[in-house]
């Protein structure tokens, strides 16, 4: 039991490390253009500093708001596993805190309107697994099908030198151990734990800059 709790305990920890690190760039951009906006030069323009400085402010406000909103979907309790959470909903969550600069985000969803919130979760954690093996930037293509077994997700990421960190194919294979992760890693970990909840495991494969997520409902 002891080394049960420790191990909570560690992810725990794991967990809030790698999202105040995900959040720490943006917010700290906003208090510097707080910052600039007070300081005002020798001749008392700041017309265009301050058009810049408000721009920054913008950009980094949206950034910090876009990850908030994806970690509450992907971790928080979401209001109970009865929840319904919309596809085009998860769509934009993504696209919100993946895409944009090197990554883009493609997404399809065939003829599925909706997901229940762990299978929304599972969707989100994918995606951004499969974002994070992309060390120059590539695609991130996100698939969600019905099929007779269940329901399918699949996350792929391609671009040069796509790859998954040996620690996160661990996580993922059940093989890893909190003691040896990261706080970069224990997303990873928390998808492979929701999978098991509900008797399902992530499906990993690879290939010369691709990688491949996957996962099928019951």
């Amino acid at each position: 039991m002891t080394s049960e709790v420790s191990a909570s305990i560690k992810i725990a920890q794991l967990m809030c490390s790698r999202l105040c690190h995900d959040l720490v760039s943006p917010v700290g951009a906003v208090n510097a253009a707080v910052e600039l906006l007070g300081d005002e030069d020798d001749d008392g323009n700041t017309g265009e500093t301050d058009n810049e400085v408000l721009r920054l402010l913008a950009r980094s406000a949206s950034e910090a708001s876009s990850r908030l909103a994806f970690f509450r979907a992907a971790f928080g309790d979401g209001g109970g596993p009865d929840v319904k959470i919309r596809c085009d909903d998860l769509a934009k969550l993504a696209q919100g805190a993946i895409g944009g600069g090197k990554i883009s985000v493609q997404w399809l969803a065939d003829g599925v309107d909706s997901l229940p919130n762990l299978a929304g979760q599972l969707v989100l954690i994918l995606a951004l697994t499969a974002s994070e093996a992309l060390p120059r930037g590539g695609i991130v293509s996100v698939r969600i099908q019905r099929m007779d077994e269940g329901l399918g997700i699949a996350c792929s990421a391609e671009g040069p030198g796509a790859s998954l960190k040996e620690s996160i194919s661990s996580v993922l294979s059940g093989s890893g151990s909190p003691d040896q992760l990261s706080a970069r890693d224990v997303t990873a970990l928390y998808g492979y734990l929701l999978a098991m909840s509900v008797d399902t495991s992530i499906e990993t494969s690879s290939d010369e800059g691709a990688i491949m997520l996957a996962i099928l409902l019951p």
